[in-house]
């Protein structure tokens, strides 16, 4: 399937697939991560549910639980998750330091959750989303 364009992106390890209209706007971060295009790392088989994560939160990849990155792939494909994921969102102090990593909160990740066309949530190491 050299050269094609694919619908779907395989999540190793799991019998589901994730749409690659979901994944197209983190093309940049597959070059940085895996050093392929998005349909070349499909048709090798898929990425690991950790890998999706690294992609969907703009970030280099990093170990995390495997149940935790599968859930976090399938919140992504679920608008409903999303939502009540932003309800459980705490408010902090943007120089608040991480304890897994110690960075300021401010340098997390923006999580999917947009105000209009602006995202306003951080997600943490730990998972924790905040609202700085």
């Amino acid at each position: 399937m050299t050269g094609a364009t694919r619908s779907t992106m395989p999540v190793m390890g799991e019998g589901f697939d994730v749409p690659m209209s979901l994944l197209r706007a983190f093309a940049g971060v597959a070059l940085t991560n895996h050093g392929q295009t998005l349909d070349a790392l499909a048709s090798r088989g898929g990425l690991a549910p950790c890998e999706i994560v690294a992609l969907l939160e703009r970030r280099r990849w990093r170990s995390m639980p495997r149940e935790a990155a599968v859930a976090r792939v399938r919140a992504a494909l679920d608008p409903d998750v999303l939502e009540a994921e932003a309800r459980r969102a705490f408010r902090a102090s943007h120089k608040a330091i991480c304890r897994e990593c110690n960075r300021e909160y401010w340098r997390h990740e923006w999580t999917d959750h947009r105000f209009g066309d602006d995202p306003f949530l951080h997600r943490l190491c730990n998972g924790d989303i905040v609202k700085l």
